[in-house]
């Protein structure tokens, strides 16, 4: 259907003002969610660097852009009374979230194995065979049913990361390394407490993943309102693909 950039821009604002009412039910949904994958990841707004945030599980997806990588943007999306619990990477905005609002944090485990492996599987084999080790009994501690053996568990795997991160630290040249995995402390283990609580951050990552193969395309979005368009849409139709929804059908009965 041949049309101009104008007009299909206005045909995407006006299904995106019709489906606002569903996208802040959206909001105060993630709010009440038991556990929550957060990441992040950029995207440029009319030559502007921006970040777009995910906050989703399973279930749900919630897209908000913000202009910074860090600030108050997980707090003006979770609230200061969120009570589940939230898993990320580790980023500096989230565990300042968690630790000013006594929010449960759970690392991703992903992460710090991709990391390692990358330092230490060829130069240090023995260091990397350890990491996978510890993350083997982080995954038994989690199985675990009992809840005081879980609590054994996370003590064990408490004792045997950090008995690691003092065997890395000995090479200069694994020093940051080992400070990165330092500081996500007992978050490493939140898991093995907590089952419900994922091992990696992967829900988020996939999550982002039409975003960025869409930023390969178009290079970058052109006005705010294209921004706004894409929170709500993208918000949505993920969502809707979760819950195994037909997304044609929901977007004609919603409009």
């Amino acid at each position: 259907v041949p049309m101009t950039e104008a007009t299909s821009l206005e045909i995407t604002r006006r299904a995106s003002d019709k489906l606002e009412w569903q996208y802040e039910k959206l909001e105060e949904q993630v709010k009440q969610q038991e556990v929550i994958n957060a990441d992040e990841t950029s995207h440029s707004v009319n030559g502007v660097n921006h970040w777009i945030w995910v906050f989703c599980n399973k279930l749900l997806s919630l897209f908000k852009f913000n202009k910074e990588r860090g600030g108050d943007i997980v707090e003006r999306t979770l609230g200061k009374n969120f009570i589940g619990k939230l898993v990320s990477d580790g980023w500096a905005t989230y565990k300042v979230y968690c630790s000013d609002n006594k929010v449960v944090h759970g690392r991703c485990w992903s992460h710090g194995l991709r990391e390692v492996k990358f330092e230490c599987k060829i130069k240090y084999p023995d260091l990397y065979r350890w990491y996978c080790d510890i993350f083997e009994m982080v995954k038994k501690g989690k199985a675990e049913r009992d809840k005081s053996k879980r609590y054994t568990w996370f003590e064990k795997c408490k004792a045997e990361l950090s008995m690691w991160i003092t065997y890395a630290e000995v090479h200069q040249n694994l020093r940051k390394l080992a400070t990165k995995i330092k500081n996500g402390g007992d978050d490493w283990f939140t898991a093995i407490l907590y089952p419900e609580v994922p091992l990696d951050n992967n829900e988020a990552e996939r999550s982002l993943r039409p975003f960025v193969i869409m930023r390969k395309i178009i290079g970058c979005l052109r006005s705010d309102m294209g921004k706004r368009n894409y929170e709500v849409m993208m918000s949505l139709i993920s969502t809707w693909q979760k819950q195994g929804k037909n997304t044609f059908y929901m977007l004609q009965a919603s409009l």
